[in-house]
Formats: structure tokens, C-alpha cells, sequence
């Protein structure tokens, strides 16, 4: 399992630009867990998020597209986020914009003060080992989650866990319907395109045959 929580930051670079982005504050195991590697540079590491590491950020593919040029030395440069000192490492693959599109991200800062901080929202994705299944998934974290309420009830009482896949997550608990609805009238859109190409192509067999058959009278006739 991995976290994710989401805040807007200040981004400056080069001679004085800064911008306004969106950032991913992720557990550093994030890429890993979805078996997805940068295109360019490194990935997050474990010490990436101990208390007082370097502040480090890994760009997405469009937002280094449109900010940085697509400059390919642009690892290792230095920018400032909200004004401190932090590091790029790393650019993700075209099209990867988990869990949305978003324009970086960074690790979550651990430190000794992590449970006395403000509220703070997250949102922790997993995958499920071979064999098992969202419901099991879903027995699993409720145990999990009845052991911390008794062992720190003044953080933890009422507390539920939901285990949705991530499309149950994104639309609802109708995914599944909507998902094969959605199939269901692509498939329809295609049969109707394919039957009126059948109608198109009968029709002008059919053109053709007949100019066939006035060319071969003519013929007769001419040789007659």
C-alpha cells in the first residue's frame, strides 16, 4: 500500500519564473506499488522523506513539456518550491497522470511531529496480491482498523475503512454498469457503421452491374 494526499504549490526557476502548479505528496514506495518507472532520471527512494532530507520533486510529462521545454538535462536542476530550495529528479512517462492530472510530484516529509500536525487528507491506494480479492481485501483492513481504534481510541474511534476499486472510487459503486453500457453502445455505434458500409458497398455493386450490363449490350448490338 501507498499514500497520496494533493496541495498547490509556488514553483520558481530559471531567471525568476514562477508558477502556480498542482502536487502529488506521496509515500515514496507510490511509482513502485504502480509498477511505474520515470522516463527520465530516478525514482523516489526511502530517504527521500526522513525528516530533513533535500527537498525533491519529480515532474509530470506534460508539465515538463510546457514549463522546462522538454529539456532533457533538466535532472539534477534546482528550483524552489514555496520559496525553499528543492531538486528535480525525475520526469514520468507521457500520459501518466495518477491518480489525475496533476503537474508534480514530491515525497511527504516524515517527521517526529507527523500525528500532532494539522489535518491533513490522503488517500491510500494498494494492489491486491495474486489470489486475493476485494473482499477478502475488505476483511483484512477491517481487523486492521478494530485493532488501532482499541489500541488509540482518541484518533481512531468511528474510524471505517472503504475498499473500492479504482474506477468504484473515480465514478461510484455503479462502475460496472456504466463501464458496460459504455461498451455495449460502442459496440452498437460500430455494428450500425459496419452495416451501413455493407448497404454502401451492395449499392454500388450493384451500380456497377448494371453499367456492366449496358456495356455488354452495347456490345451484342455492335456486333450484331
Amino acid at each position: 500500500m501507498a499514500f497520496v494526499g494533493e496541495k498547490n504549490i509556488s514553483l520558481s526557476y530559471g531567471e525568476g519564473r514562477s508558477v502556480d502548479a498542482s502536487a502529488f505528496t506521496v509515500s515514496t514506495n507510490y511509482f513502485g506499488l504502480l509498477r511505474v518507472k520515470p522516463t527520465l532520471g530516478r525514482d523516489f527512494v526511502a530517504a527521500d522523506e526522513a525528516s530533513g532530507a533535500a527537498p525533491v520533486v519529480i515532474l509530470n510529462h506534460r508539465f515538463w513539456g510546457s514549463q522546462f521545454g522538454g529539456r532533457r538535462d533538466v535532472v539534477g536542476t534546482s528550483v524552489l518550491v514555496n520559496k525553499a530550495p528543492a531538486t528535480i529528479i525525475g520526469v514520468m512517462p507521457e500520459g501518466f497522470d495518477f491518480p489525475t492530472q496533476f503537474d508534480v510530484w514530491m515525497p511527504y516529509m516524515r517527521g517526529p511531529d507527523v500525528n500532532r500536525r494539522a489535518p491533513e487528507a490522503f488517500m491510500a491506494v494498494g494492489r491486491l496480491r495474486d489470489g486475493a480479492n476485494l473482499q477478502g481485501a475488505r476483511v483484512e483492513l477491517e481487523t486492521i482498523n478494530r485493532r488501532l481504534e482499541a489500541a488509540y481510541p482518541a484518533m481512531n474511534r468511528g474510524v471505517v475503512p472503504r475498499v473500492d476499486t479504482w474506477s468504484q472510487s473515480v465514478i461510484g459503486p455503479d462502475a460496472p454498469v456504466i463501464y458496460g453500457s459504455l461498451w455495449v453502445a460502442a459496440w452498437f455505434v460500430l455494428l450500425i457503421a459496419c452495416a451501413n458500409l455493407a448497404n454502401l458497398t451492395v449499392v454500388r455493386t450493384i451500380g456497377r452491374w448494371s453499367d456492366f450490363s449496358t456495356r455488354l449490350a452495347l456490345a451484342r448490338a455492335g456486333g450484331g
